[in-house]
């Protein structure tokens, strides 16, 4: 059973989860709605390269966030293998900023491609992977990494 300030710190790191997750899908949005009808101003091979960067930083993130939130959890956890708040709310608000980088560079590159192109593919698996990690405060309780 959580305390109340935790409840309340759980509650607060829900909140920033959903202001994360809402900004990138908000610029998805927008990029959808406006790209097809922008001017034409990126250089292609600008527009190629940060596809290619964007997987990149998928490709190193995915395992590098997981591993970063761990270590963070390790450095307070208990020996009964709860985590504590503080710990748990920095790992988690980490590892969904270290994605948000990843989506957004991929929506940047989508943006300059005008909408089209693979750059929304690899926001999107940043995305999916946020939106599996959402803060049930599992690991708060023993139940769960």
């Amino acid at each position: 059973m959580l305390s109340e300030t935790d409840d309340r710190t759980l509650m607060a790191l829900r909140i920033i989860w959903v202001a994360m997750v809402a900004g990138q899908i908000g610029f998805g949005v927008v990029i959808f709605m406006v790209g097809p009808h922008m001017q034409a101003w990126a250089d292609p091979h600008l527009v190629r390269l940060l596809f290619y960067i964007a997987l990149g930083m998928l490709i190193l993130d995915v395992p590098l966030v997981y591993l970063v939130r761990a270590m963070i959890y390790r450095t307070r956890r208990a020996p009964d293998g709860t985590v504590n708040i503080r710990a748990y709310m920095t790992g988690n608000i980490v590892f969904y900023a270290l994605l948000e980088c990843v989506s957004f560079v991929a929506l940047v590159g989508w943006m300059m491609s005008h909408g089209q192109g693979p750059h929304v593919w690899i926001a999107a698996a940043a995305l999916a992977l946020q939106a599996l990690n959402f803060p049930t405060g599992a690991p708060l309780t023993g139940g769960g990494f």
